[in-house]
């Protein structure tokens, strides 16, 4: 028998590893693209890159969040990576979120035929006080392709979006 949250995310595993086989065949985007999208006090931007496949995720655990409760003044923030070949290691920093969000990248490319290097950065605030499970991550990062995202010609464009613009325009220093 298996827990039920290894089941779920042994299946993202699974889905992953099936389309990751075949979006790795497609070229790659043609442009950088930020996409955003924020669920129960969950944020996410998704950045895609003209390049081979390759996955790296971002998880900032603000203060007063369940994973950051030990009373730090910073967000904490954990980091996994895979490149073009996977990875060979469970991501046990973030668990069963990064796999949750590195299906729901994989669908969206996927669906564009495409291919790119992504990072993912997740924000967990304080409202998120009880962990809901995966679903959450996988829903949200699934949302966040649902928007037409902001398109730039250049990795300093979207980077320059995500730290200054985005930072603006939700308040933050």
């Amino acid at each position: 028998m298996v827990p039920t949250r290894w089941g779920i995310t042994a299946t993202d595993d699974i889905i992953f590893k099936k389309l990751a086989a075949q979006l790795k065949e497609y070229p790659p985007v043609d442009s950088y693209a930020v996409y955003e999208s924020s669920y129960m006090d969950n944020h996410f931007l998704i950045l895609l890159m003209p390049s081979l496949f390759e996955y790296e995720n971002f998880e900032a655990w603000f203060p007063g969040s369940v994973w950051n409760d030990a009373g730090y003044q910073r967000p904490v923030i954990v980091e996994e990576y895979e490149g073009f070949k996977g990875r060979n290691q469970y991501a046990a920093n973030e668990g069963g979120g990064y796999y949750a969000a590195r299906l729901a990248v994989a669908e969206a490319l996927h669906k564009m035929r495409r291919q790119a290097g992504v990072i993912v950065l997740r924000e967990i605030h304080p409202r998120y006080s009880v962990p809901l499970g995966v679903w959450v991550v996988r829903e949200t990062a699934r949302d966040a392709f649902r928007t037409r995202g902001e398109k730039f010609d250049t990795k300093k464009e979207a980077l320059n979006y995500i730290i200054h613009d985005y930072a603006q325009t939700k308040g933050c220093d």
